[in-house]
């Protein structure tokens, strides 16, 4: 049985080595993508809806409003991104999931480039590839014009000129890029820092603190200079500086509120008293948000208890399902209806085959005892670190499974080096162990 498996390990290391290889994965990725788009009808929906027509607005040269007032509510930069493709080629919903499957194959480029930088091993770099142009979740995204698809993009392009060129003309491209990636999602206000940390806590040793220090500051005043123009448009449009969206405090209030119950199935709980007592956004969003971060707060304060309940319960939203592309198609009426059992055998798949890849990477620690081994270094550890301010903004507002996609397109490559390593204690056999290298 032993030299069985050997023999299958050494077959799938020569495969993932053939120099056609890369090639193929890539003509699968683009293939898959395609065909779900082609084939598979979807309309937009709820935020997707949201993000198509303000984008067509913007296209049209009426400005990012909602129903004709000037609006901050959702972050611009996704709208924004959607809106010069329309006015290039049309405000058409297929123009918008072209221009998502382009962006796609950036992430294919993207991910097969840090694997190799941060573990200097081309087996675990193409794995990392492999593993995401077969993940259903990741097929069906780009047919859906929502913003994870370009925030995903933005987030590996940071993070491999950080590890590339962070000097120069790399620092204003890094500090642009993070600027951009919080134009898309608020969070990612937190993505220049969390790099300049890493690198001066992690990576740089003795005096570099001190140059990974001042690197780091200016990013982040790059970054900030990338966000003015937009606060400056809402001080002008609103009365009120913002910084990126007005929408935090009714995300924090919806995840932070008495009928959330830590039952490990809501997401978060629009229909609550305190959110409908808000009344609608297009309101006065300004006071709106104030309001609704103030009773997010007296709530918490009030509800400690209550609160940390919640955590494991947002946390498994968070983590656990998989798979959430779904939701869009539920919204297609009598297509998925009239084929709900091959959405629901495909949702299935999708959880086993997410479930297997997350086991691999919370092995990663456990396996890989050696350190890492390309000229990335210890970055190959960057993509736990994300996880865990992912998870800790998840915690304050709300668990949704969407939250994550991002994260794995950065810890598929420690899914990938545990896949690697699988194969080549198959090919060593069970008297050689673990070891790495």
């Amino acid at each position: 049985m032993s030299r069985v498996l050997s023999g299958i390990a050494a077959t799938g290391v020569r495969l993932i080595g053939h120099p056609l290889f890369v090639p193929l994965v890539l003509a699968l990725w683009i293939v898959l993508r395609l065909a779900v788009m082609l084939l598979v009808p979807v309309a937009p929906v709820s935020d997707a809806l949201w993000y198509h027509n303000a984008a067509q607005s913007i296209a049209q040269g009426l400005g990012y409003n909602r129903n004709g007032v000037p609006t901050a509510f959702w972050p611009v930069g996704y709208p924004a991104f959607l809106a010069a493709w329309y006015w290039l080629l049309g405000a058409d919903p297929g123009v918008g999931q072209a221009a998502n499957l382009l962006l796609s194959v950036l992430t294919f480029f993207l991910v097969l480039a840090i694997a190799r930088e941060v573990s200097g091993n081309e087996t675990v770099a193409r794995s990392a590839v492999l593993l995401l142009a077969l993940y259903p979740n990741y097929i069906a995204y780009p047919s859906l014009l929502l913003s994870e698809t370009l925030f995903t993009t933005l987030l590996l392009a940071s993070v491999w000129l950080y590890l590339r060129y962070p000097r120069r003309l790399g620092i204003i491209a890094i500090g642009v890029l993070c600027g951009a990636a919080t134009l898309v999602k608020t969070q990612a206000l937190l993505l220049a820092p969390l790099l300049v940390a890493f690198d001066v806590v992690v990576i740089a040793r003795g005096r570099e603190r001190l140059a990974a220090l001042a690197r780091g500051a200016f990013v982040c005043l790059i970054m900030v200079a990338t966000l003015l123009p937009w606060t400056y448009r809402n001080y002008l449009a609103l009365g009120v500086p913002v910084l990126v969206s007005t929408n935090g405090g009714i995300t924090l209030l919806t995840g932070n509120n008495p009928s959330m119950r830590p039952d490990f199935r809501t997401d978060f709980r629009t229909d609550d008293p305190l959110v409908v007592s808000l009344g609608h956004p297009a309101g006065d969003e300004i006071e709106i948000d104030r309001r609704a971060k103030r009773l997010a707060g007296e709530w918490v304060r009030d509800n400690p208890g209550r609160f940390l309940a919640l955590i494991p319960h947002k946390v498994w939203r968070l983590w656990v399902p998989d798979g959430e592309a779904e939701w869009a198609y539920q919204e297609t009426g009598p297509v998925y209806e009239n084929h709900r059992w091959a959405y629901r055998t495909i949702r299935g798949l999708n959880q086993v085959y997410y479930m297997v890849m997350l086991f691999a990477i919370l092995a990663f620690p456990l396996l890989y005892r050696q350190g890492s081994a390309g000229r990335g270094g210890r970055w190959i550890w960057f993509g736990y670190v994300f996880a865990i301010l992912t998870t800790l903004v998840s915690i304050a507002f709300s668990g949704q499974s969407r939250y994550h996609f991002p994260v794995m397109a950065l810890l598929v490559i420690n899914a990938a080096w545990v896949w690697c390593l699988v194969l080549e204690r198959m090919k060593r056999g069970p008297a050689q162990g673990w070891a790495s290298g």
